[in-house]
């Protein structure tokens, strides 16, 4: 499942102004053709999933992408993400596999990252 863009219309670009509807429509895009070629070619999500946060990435005028390894049990899987400047501010992330809208602060906060 992919986010609506009613939920990508929740994020804010790196100067902290609301991305506008085609903002979110062109991130959404980015979404399907990843998980489409994903699907196609078999591969694994987070290979195709990590080259289009990328192009998200310069949509939202973000700090790169990064990530965080997985911690020491299941509530702490490894999170790719679009680094917008701080751990608290709402992003794109690949959890599991999966395209999500949150903030990684959160994840670590509840998991076992040590």
């Amino acid at each position: 499942m992919i986010p609506s863009i009613k939920t990508l219309m929740n994020l804010r670009d790196f100067t902290n102004q609301p991305i506008t509807r085609d903002q979110a429509k062109s991130i959404r895009g980015i979404m399907e053709r990843a998980v489409t070629r994903a699907e196609k070619h078999l591969l694994y999500p987070h290979s195709s999933h990590r080259g289009a946060l990328a192009a998200i990435n310069a949509v939202l005028n973000g700090c790169g992408v990064e990530r965080i390894e997985p911690g020491n049990n299941n509530r702490s899987p490894a999170i790719d993400y679009v680094n917008m400047g701080d751990t608290y501010d709402t992003t794109v992330m690949i959890v599991r596999g999966r395209f999500r809208v949150g903030c990684w602060g959160d994840i670590v906060d509840r998991g076992n990252y040590s």
